[in-house]
């Protein structure tokens, strides 16, 4: 069954040893690969002296860096993930590991663990059966033949515990830690000298307006009037270069103290949230990285799960209009995300202020 938690036998977890080359993968978005750095740290308390590399995207190593694990990280940059994905295969054929560890059901991490020459594999492999010229036949019988389930992949859990999985499924034990995340002493004297030389008033407060997709962004007007309530505070505005006419435009509209972070990398902005006082955001990896930074939340949720990609962190206030038809497959709404549109800017600022207050 596709997504299925699998690991090809033997199903214990390799012996100790200083000479233990192990490759985790996580091809996905910033979020996903966030909430897997848990995972990667309780792994590196088992085998204290493995050589760990961490397969991720491109920009995402710092972050990875900054988990204090001691791993190497490691991306491909090409035109397209087809490109970047076969030089990945090409490094695969070059290095070999002991032991790969695909951490979620993406199908590039499959592709990846399913060609790697490792003696153990671990984690979610899905079936390629929407790959062009694959014999799906032949990967049946490479699955029936070499592959033991050793559990099934949930879809209303959390992505912390898929990331644990396969470390279960290794035999190994396993305990959810918090996503603290270890920024260089550098960045963040960095943020501190970019915060003093640009702040008006007390507190600070984080924001991002945009997420990876539309279904999960919060109409821009609210956005606008958000912030014309929050005159008496700085507000950081987060995003990337694509996202900079969007950014603009609520910047341009809004009455109050905004410093638009644009394009910087996403360390840096790591750093930022750090100092900041609250964070106010969607579902998005920027989320995670403030949970894993412990800072105060206010969380817009509409057509995602707050239980599957949320935070841990309970005392995060998510607001959430739970419709009949949430949480659902953002690809088309017959109801114009409503579930987004519906949640007022008064409703947020009024936990903004209780959270900012505490």
């Amino acid at each position: 069954m596709p997504g299925d938690l699998q690991v090809i036998e033997p199903t214990v977890a390799p012996e100790p040893g200083k000479n233990l080359r192990v490759l985790f993968i996580e091809l996905c978005r910033l979020g996903d690969v966030v909430c897997a750095l848990p995972a990667i740290r309780i792994f590196r308390g088992h085998y204290a002296e493995a050589e760990i590399t961490v397969l991720t995207e491109p920009g995402y190593e710092g972050i990875v860096d900054a988990a204090g694990c001691g791993c190497k990280a490691i991306s491909f940059v090409g035109e397209n993930k087809l490109l970047s994905t076969l030089r990945t295969l090409s490094y695969l054929r070059k290095n070999s590991f002991d032991l790969v560890v695909s951490l979620s059901p993406a199908k590039r991490n499959s592709l990846v663990a399913f060609f790697s020459k490792a003696k153990i594999k671990s984690g979610y492999f899905t079936l390629f059966r929407k790959i062009s010229g694959l014999d799906e036949s032949i990967v049946k019988i490479f699955v029936k033949r070499s592959v033991k389930r050793a559990g099934q992949f949930k879809r209303n859990e959390n992505i912390i515990k898929r990331a644990l999985k396969p470390l279960v499924a290794l035999g190994l034990d396993v305990r959810v830690l918090g996503k603290t995340l270890l920024l260089p002493k550098s960045v963040e004297t960095d943020a501190i000298d970019f915060l003093t030389r640009v702040k008006k008033y007390r507190k600070t407060i984080s924001v991002q307006v945009c997420s990876s997709s539309r279904f999960r962004d919060w109409p821009e007007e609210n956005f606008i009037k958000l912030f014309n309530l929050l005159k008496n505070y700085d507000i950081l505005v987060f995003g990337s270069e694509q996202e900079r006419q969007r950014i603009d435009r609520v910047v341009n509209d809004s009455d109050c103290n905004i410093i638009p972070v644009i394009g910087y990398p996403i360390i840096q902005a790591a750093a930022m949230i750090a100092r900041s006082d609250l964070f106010i955001g969607l579902d998005s990896g920027l989320m995670h990285i403030a949970d894993s930074l412990c800072v105060p939340m206010v969380l817009i949720f509409g057509p995602s799960n707050p239980v599957v990609t949320g935070t841990i962190n309970r005392t995060a206030a998510i607001i959430s209009k739970n419709f009949e038809c949430s949480p659902c497959r953002q690809d088309i709404c017959a109801r114009k995300i409503k579930c987004m549109r519906s949640i007022n800017p008064e409703e947020v600022f009024k936990e903004v202020i209780k959270k900012i207050n505490v």
